[in-house]
C-alpha cells in the first residue's frame, strides 16, 4: 500500500500531473489485483493490450519492481508451489514452463530454490527418503518438507486407480503420469518398485494372518 501511495503521489507543493507512466503504473496494479503475472506478461498486457509505448510500459514495471511490488522470483516460487501441491510437476518441468512465460532463467531457478532443496530430480524413496508416519512430517504452508514423501502419495493414489488391472498397464500408466509432470526415468523406476514391493509385502501380511486363522 506504501509503495502504490508514492507510486500516485505527486511531487510536494505542486500540482499532481499525471504522465503516461503514472497510468501504465496504475494499469500494472489493476492487473495484479487480477492476478499474478510475469514482467513479459505484463509488457505484453501494457504494449498489446492496453496500447502503451513500450519505453513507458518498461519504466513503470522497473518502478514497481523496485519498489518491491512486482518481482519475477516472487511469481516463481508462487508458480512452483502451485504447481507442485496441484500436480506435482518436477522442478524441470516447472522451470520449462516459467521460461515460456518469459521469466529470466535466474530469476525462475531463485524462485525454485525456496520450493526445492534440488532444482534436479525429486528424490525418489531409493535415494535415501523412506516415508514417514503422519506424526513424523514436517509440513510448511500445506506441504511436507520431504518433496519425495509428497510425491510417492501421490503416486500411490494414482496406483490405486489401477487395481485389479495386469502389471504391465500399471507400470506403463503410472509412468506416463510421472513423464507427463517431467520426473526422470530413475525417479519413475524407483516409484514404481516401491509401490509394488509395498503390493508384495500387503499380499505377504494377509497370507500370514490367513495362515494364523486357519491353525
Amino acid at each position: 500500500a506504501r509503495a502504490v501511495q508514492e507510486t500516485m503521489a505527486g511531487t510536494p507543493g505542486k500540482a499532481f500531473e499525471e504522465t503516461e507512466v503514472d497510468r501504465a503504473k496504475a494499469q500494472i496494479l489493476r492487473f495484479l489485483n487480477y492476478k499474478p503475472r510475469t514482467r513479459a506478461e505484463l509488457m505484453t498486457k501494457l504494449v498489446e493490450d492496453k496500447l502503451y509505448d513500450p519505453t513507458h510500459a518498461a519504466a513503470a514495471i522497473a518502478y514497481l519492481q523496485e519498489k518491491g511490488v512486482h518481482s519475477d522470483v516472487d511469481y516463481a516460487e508462487q508458480w512452483a508451489r502451485y504447481k507442485w501441491r496441484t500436480a506435482k510437476w518436477a522442478p524441470r518441468r516447472i522451470e520449462t514452463s516459467l521460461r515460456e512465460k518469459g521469466v529470466a532463467r535466474d530469476d525462475a531457478r531463485a524462485g525454485l530454490k525456496r520450493v526445492f532443496a534440488s532444482l534436479g530430480d525429486v528424490s525418489s524413496p531409493r535415494n535415501g527418503s523412506e516415508l514417514r508416519s503422519d506424526s513424523e512430517m514436517h509440513v510448511i504452508a500445506g506441504e511436507e518438507e520431504d518433496k519425495a514423501n509428497e510425491l510417492l502419495r501421490a503416486a500411490r493414489k494414482r496406483w490405486a486407480l489401477s487395481f485389479g488391472m495386469v502389471p504391465t498397464t500399471r507400470r506403463r500408466r503410472l509412468a506416463a503420469w510421472l513423464d507427463r509432470r517431467g520426473h526422470s526415468l530413475s525417479t519413475t523406476r524407483d516409484v514404481i518398485e516401491t509401490l509394488e514391493r509395498e503390493d508384495r509385502e500387503r499380499e505377504w501380511a494377509e497370507e500370514a494372518k490367513r495362515d494364523d486363522t486357519e491353525r
